[in-house]
């Protein structure tokens, strides 16, 4: 099982790295926090309307978002 979640964060972490966006592998989490460029509900919005992919805006932060990966749907299908 835990070479499942290992294969579904690593493929958002490439994911959002060929975005340009500088992000670190998480210790003990199903979330990916990045730091995007721009205001973060902008960049959700638009992340979900081209590649239709959810990205949460952090509260209290203006250019923060979250991602998850526990579950296939989260990172776009089934597990081979």
């Amino acid at each position: 099982m835990n070479n499942i979640y290992k294969e579904r964060r690593d493929s958002l972490l490439a994911g959002l790295k060929e975005l340009g966006l500088d992000v670190k592998p998480p210790k003990a989490t199903f979330y990916v926090w990045a730091h995007v460029f721009g205001k973060a509900a902008d960049f959700s919005k638009m992340l979900l309307e081209k590649a239709g992919i959810v990205a949460t805006p952090v509260l209290g932060s203006e250019n923060m978002v979250k991602g998850m990966y526990d579950s296939p749907d989260a990172i776009g299908g089934q597990d081979q």
